[in-house]
């Protein structure tokens, strides 16, 4: 794995403004602290005001609403956001879901809808389920809030969806549009104080991987604002049980504990129990549904690791990674096309086979929907630039991997590290490692965590931790070391007395006492 430094500058000792040269911010203060006036007015959204207008007659004339949730952590957060708030206002009001399984869209719930729903509002799904929403609409209105692409008119409905102006970002998902919506409802009903719904809407853009550049400050404001205060009982129960300080959460936290196991319960079909969470307002009782995300959690991991070894063997290895089996699930495509992205650097295909049809996965700087949109010989693309589902059907496999691989041609994929400052041990003090978790607060899609390079770490211990002796410890000192996950083997040479390079991840351990940590990308042995 190559090492490539982000820029030829050297580290001068002042972390924050060197990295605001680096990653090239243009205002270093409104970037580590996302103002409130970085929130747009929501009635830039083309449509907001009619849907809202719909909404309220809807709830004056005692009509009935059924909210359709999508099948993922955005769609579980913004369908609890508008039944939560809409409840408020004594508005009869139902949801319903498929499974992952299932796949997305309002088409997967068509015989769920009451027949007796006067008002369907369909979140995070469904912008181009035309002839679905036909079919709906001859008995009732139709609302959509969504952000996917928008490939297809849909005249049936009402639809809220930012990818239809030019003149609102794009990097936003359902739950901040429902939020905005939210916004604008209480402006005339006065009912709650809408920042309480502010946290789940951040870690929403986090779930969705939303963009978090400077030219978001918003999204970056939303994440903030969770990470600052946990209001909802649910989420509280879950970080909780990941044994998380909630006074001290970190982008991090949420990242790698938090939104998996919201995930978990959503590709092991029991979304239900997202739902159960976030609507629960029993702490004791959020408790006890939080403990089951943790064994959930661990099944899939198990189904995931099981998955990926198996994706390994049968992979077809072109510029583009290509597995086609009869093991994946439309519930973990994603997740092993991911890991092999990570794993190689370059964009993954994984398709069942009997339907040749499952999920891309390509490097953030890689529009890989895009792309397929253009191959002839894939039938579609959709969901995000760097995430989504796609079919290429077996007659049509060897046309489509010469015609990648021809498109890629001049791509180098060779995985690559690209880390943002370089110091040696000596200069690897508390006060740095503070800089930077303030520099790491906020970070998601198109901001990547601070990579640190750090240079001639001399070893005094080699441990396995916990228990189940999962993973890997390295310790060069009393307060400083360096963690493996899921990696008992990693680097076996590397052991007392070893002399280190080591990139990775900074963070702090305040468990017992303070040290220093790096979560390991990688190191060499320089001795």
């Amino acid at each position: 794995m190559d090492w490539k430094p982000r820029s030829n500058e050297k580290f001068d000792g002042n972390f924050l403004e060197y990295m605001a040269r680096v990653r090239k911010i243009k205002d270093l203060d409104s970037y580590l602290d996302p103002p409130s006036s970085s929130l747009l007015s929501p009635t830039l959204l083309k449509n907001l005001k009619e849907a809202v207008k719909g909404v309220n007659e809807a709830i004056n004339n005692k009509e009935r609403i059924t909210v359709v949730a999508d099948v993922d952590p955005d769609g579980v957060i913004s369908t609890y956001m508008a039944v939560d708030y809409l409840r408020k206002l004594d508005a009869d009001i139902g949801y319903v879901h498929a499974q992952r399984s299932d796949g997305h869209g309002v088409e997967t719930v068509m015989d769920k809808i009451p027949s007796k729903t006067d008002l369907l509002l369909i979140l995070d799904s469904s912008s181009n389920s035309v002839e679905e929403c036909e079919m709906l609409s001859e008995s009732m209105d139709i609302i959509i809030i969504d952000h996917h692409i928008i490939t297809k008119d849909n005249p049936h409905v009402l639809l809220v969806n930012p990818q239809q102006q030019s003149n609102y970002p794009k990097s936003v998902c359902a739950a901040y549009l429902v939020f905005k919506f939210i916004e604008l409802m209480d402006y005339e009903h006065k009912k709650v104080n809408t920042d309480t719904y502010m946290g789940l809407t951040g870690l929403a853009l986090l779930a969705d991987n939303m963009a978090m550049t400077e030219d978001y400050p918003e999204n970056r404001y939303l994440l903030n604002q969770c990470l600052s205060e946990v209001k909802n009982v649910g989420l509280l129960a879950l970080i909780k049980a990941k044994k998380l300080n909630q006074n001290k959460l970190k982008t991090m936290d949420l990242s790698f504990q938090v939104v998996p196991l919201i995930n978990s319960a959503t590709r092991m079909d029991k979304i239900e129990l997202a739902f159960d969470l976030l609507f629960e307002t029993d702490f004791k009782k959020a408790k006890k549904i939080a403990g089951q995300f943790l064994d959930i959690n661990k099944e899939r991991k198990a189904i995931l690791e099981e998955l990926s070894v198996h994706a390994r063997e049968v992979a077809i290895h072109e510029k583009v990674i290509i597995v086609v089996s009869d093991k994946t699930t439309k519930n973990f495509n994603g997740l092993v096309a991911m890991q092999l992205t990570s794993e190689f650097g370059k964009p993954a295909i994984v398709l069942q086979n009997e339907s040749h049809s499952g999920s891309y996965r390509s490097p953030e700087h890689i529009d890989m929907m895009k792309i397929l949109n253009k191959c002839p010989y894939a039938e579609y693309a959709a969901g995000h630039k760097c995430a989504g589902g796609t079919q290429i059907l077996p007659e049509n496999l060897d046309n489509f991997i010469q015609w990648i691989n021809e498109y890629f041609k001049d791509e180098d994929f060779e995985p690559t590290i690209t880390y943002d400052v370089e110091i040696d041990d000596d200069e690897f003090d508390l006060d740095l490692v503070k800089e930077i978790m303030k520099f790491d607060r906020i970070h998601g899609n198109g901001v990547s965590p601070v990579i640190a390079r750090v240079n001639n770490i001399v070893i005094e211990e080699r441990q396995l931790f916990p228990k189940t002796q999962e993973h890997l410890k390295i310790i060069a000192d009393d307060d400083f070391e360096m963690l493996k996950f899921g990696d008992p083997e990693y680097k076996p040479d590397v052991d007392t007395l070893s002399i280190i390079d080591v990139l990775g991840k900074v963070g702090i351990n305040d468990f017992k006492g303070v040290s220093k940590q790096i979560i390991i990308d990688d190191l060499f042995e320089n001795n």
